[in-house]
């Protein structure tokens, strides 16, 4: 028999069990001004269009509002343009709040409540408008937060969210990076008109100013980021003025969101939601066209932006804002005759990711109404520091302002439903690099209005919390266990303890203790979706897939919101799998992808239940959509081998297990399959050394016929020990 005849007849194989995966056009329109206090640019051009947005850039913190601290770049912007002195952000958190600038909508209306969620690709873009209007688009981010899997990329021509090297875990980059890589995209093409939208993210804690910048502070590193950014800026801006005259250009300086800096308990940001971290800068710069000086006292919203810049470069968008321009407010009289504009608020990361009441509220002229369990109503003007609640004085008040919350709410969206992606080990580690938690939790919004669910109350499980992330990331798990644990001793029902509890336990290798942990929960009847998944999970890891398919398949049709009920699904395809009832594993993957699509695993899992039904040009199709979400990962591409070999296309199977092992050197399933099919294709030199490989790296008690094989070829064909017709003179050895 010859060599390749033989492996022309091996088909590669794949075990469910042990490969599933675990784990509109925009119309120009004229804006009429009517006063010369706001002089219309009277060249008729389109400007370019500048939005910078520093992330984590408290407003009292620039000195056009009143800081002591030197920040020039700002100073400039504001005494040649306009400067908004009552800003306030939608919510105390990145991605929301930005969600908010680029679509000019509250959180209830695009549905971004946290971090690590996804803005959905109905929502019309700032971004979107302006390349309608034919404008070059290029936005320049500088943390992973804003990563272009979140769906903020919608409308731009290039979205820059490079952090470092291929292969890194980089999670952000300098201002400088950033402003850099801007200023070179704009240089290639700078007649324009273009929209830039530049992030940076240098203020965020951990705070490191530069030394060599020469804006180091010692006693106030957070000053320091600052004096940095806004050092950068300036040449930045220079630069740009330099290639456009300022009257072509204008810019929008704003933020996120502000820092807790220590106020009210708050050290950062997302648990609370006071002024300290909702208030953000807003200054235009505009010259010849807006008043330079003018400050604007009433209250707008970071949801004014987007309606603003469209109105001020004469673009509209198809369908209307949820935010209003402020240009009224530029007018004589306006800022005095204008009523402060209804804001909603929220913050909802502590709920998602700690397992904290959720916390909404509203502005409405001098007052802000805070709904938690233990609501909260202050007087703005008569106490800017929040410190009087005045709940028990103004109950018709609070009554009143409760409504209003209600009705921000129930006008778009029935139940708290974050948009939440499903981020892979390596997604989480860089968002809990930049000091966030993701899908930690999943807690029903009745279940949490209990006065020690309210965040005020649980500020010492939020820190007691952070510190045992922190060991788990700096690789001491048994301090983290031991945090957790100990966090459970005084809150037996804080669901996510448990959660990162068994994550670490998990990670450990104890999985046995990461259920029982988990179990230990469902005993006390914690209720929380996210407890039931990670336990149906983790039985299913240990072999007891009917126990997994009896917790995870009551979740699917019991109200569990989407996110969570695609998770359950993807879990629950894999049990079916196992336990070979194929065709509801199917139908759970299939299920599990029209909730979210995104999520290359579940593609993944598909294309292998495929497979080992030898339906190969599906399990192709479910290979490439996998690796069309995540590139990087090896099953994805050993998979499309197989189903390749499958379909006799045997240089293309080649081909994909090679990039398979670009990813992993050591993948057995890779390496016999390479071997087997140059041997196939009589290409023995190449195949010898995969054949070479696979022997030495792989489970005989797994891979036992394809050990035989491999020693067959190795001791019969040309250039091995057997090529002159002797019987081979290796077996297999039991390892």
């Amino acid at each position: 028999m010859q060599t390749n005849d033989r492996f022309k007849r091996v088909r590669f194989r794949l075990s469910v069990g042990a490969v599933l995966i675990a784990g509109g056009a925009a119309v120009a329109y004229l804006v009429i001004l009517r006063e010369a206090r706001l002089v219309r640019n009277e060249t008729g051009k389109r400007p370019n269009v500048l939005l910078i947005s520093v992330d984590t850039l408290r407003a009292d913190h620039l000195s056009p509002y009143g800081s002591a601290w030197p920040t020039p770049t700002a100073e400039r912007l504001a005494r040649e343009g306009v400067t908004f002195d009552n800003v306030v952000s939608p919510a105390p958190i990145t991605l929301t709040a930005h969600a908010s600038l680029m679509t000019g909508a509250f959180p209830t209306d695009h549905g971004v409540h946290d971090n690590g969620s996804h803005l959905a690709e109905r929502h019309l873009t700032l971004a979107e408008i302006f390349s309608g209007a034919d404008y070059r688009t290029g936005a320049f981010v500088g943390a992973f937060v804003l990563d272009s899997r979140f769906g903020m990329a919608q409308g731009f021509d290039v979205y820059d969210d490079e952090l470092g090297a291929a292969g890194t875990l980089a999670a952000e980059r300098r201002a400088e990076q950033v402003l850099d890589s801007a200023l070179r995209w704009i240089r290639a093409d700078a007649d324009g008109p273009w929209f830039v939208f530049v992030h940076l993210f240098d203020p965020h804690a951990p705070y490191a100013p530069p030394v060599e910048s020469g804006q180091g502070s010692p006693e106030d590193p957070y000053r320091g980021e600052i004096a940095y950014v806004d050092d950068r800026l300036g040449r930045f801006l220079h630069a740009v003025h330099s290639l456009s005259p300022p009257e072509n250009t204008l810019v929008a300086l704003t933020a996120d969101h502000g820092e807790g800096r220590g106020e009210h308990g708050e050290d950062s940001h997302a648990l609370f939601a006071y002024d300290s971290t909702l208030r953000v800068p807003w200054i235009l710069h505009w010259p010849s066209v807006l008043e330079a000086g003018r400050r604007v006292r009433s209250r707008v919203r970071l949801v004014d932006v987007a309606p603003t810049l469209t109105a001020l470069a004469r673009v509209s968008p198809a369908s209307p804002f949820k935010g209003k321009s402020v240009l009224p407010l530029l007018e004589k009289g306006g800022d005095e005759s204008a009523r402060d504009r209804p804001s909603y608020f929220e913050s909802m990361a502590f709920h998602f990711n700690r397992g904290g009441a959720p916390l909404r509220g509203v502005y409405r002229d001098r007052y802000k109404y805070i709904e938690l369990p233990i609501p909260e109503l202050y007087d703005l003007d008569a106490d800017p520091g929040e410190r009087n609640n005045l709940v028990d004085d103004y109950r018709d008040l609070a009554q009143q302002m409760a409504a209003e919350v209600a009705s921000f709410v129930s006008s778009e969206e029935t139940e708290l439903q974050d948009a939440r992606a499903e981020l892979d080990a390596e997604g989480k580690r860089r968002l809990e690099a930049l000091g966030y938690l993701h899908g930690a939790t999943s807690v029903p919004v009745g279940s949490t209005s209990r006065p020690e669910d309210d965040p005020k109350n649980m500020l010492k499980y939020a820190r007691l919390l952070d510190e045992g992330v922190a060991a788990r990331r700096v690789g001491e798990p048994a301090r983290a266990v031991a945090i957790f644990r100990g966090i459970l001793e005084e809150r037996p029902d804080y669901a996510t303890a448990y959660i990162y509890g068994a994550q670490v336990l998990r990670e450990t290798g104890d999985v046995v203790g990461a259920a029982a942990l988990l179990s230990d929960a469902v005993e006390l009847e914690v209720r929380n979706n996210k407890i039931l998944i990670e336990l149906g999970s983790l039985l299913g890891e240990l072999g007891r897939w009917e126990e997994s398919v009896g917790i995870l398949e009551p979740l699917i049709d019991r109200g569990t919101a989407p996110p969570d009920r695609s998770v359950a699904l993807a879990g629950l395809g894999i049990s079916f799998a196992n336990l070979n009832r194929l065709e509801e594993a199917r139908s759970a993957f299939q299920q599990s992808i029209r909730i979210d699509p995104s999520v290359a695993r579940v593609h993944a899992n598909l294309g292998v239940l495929e497979l080992s039904s030898q339906r190969w040009s599906a399990a192709e199709r479910h290979f490439r959509d996998a690796i069309a979400r995540d590139a990087s990962n090896v099953q994805s591409w050993n998979g499309l081998g197989g189903a390749l070999r499958g379909q006799r296309r045997d240089e293309d199977a080649v081909v994909s297990w090679k990039r398979a092992l670009s990813l992993d050197v050591a993948n057995v399933d890779a390496l016999y399959g390479v071997a087997s099919t140059l041997a196939a294709l009589g290409n023995y030199a190449e195949a010898r050394p995969y054949f070479e490989r696979f022997v030495s790296q792989a489970s005989t008690h797994r891979y036992r016929a394809e050990m035989e094989n491999a020693l067959w070829f190795l001791d019969t064909a040309p250039g091995g020990p057997g090529a002159d017709g002797l019987k081979p003179r290796r077996r297999v050895e039991d390892r």
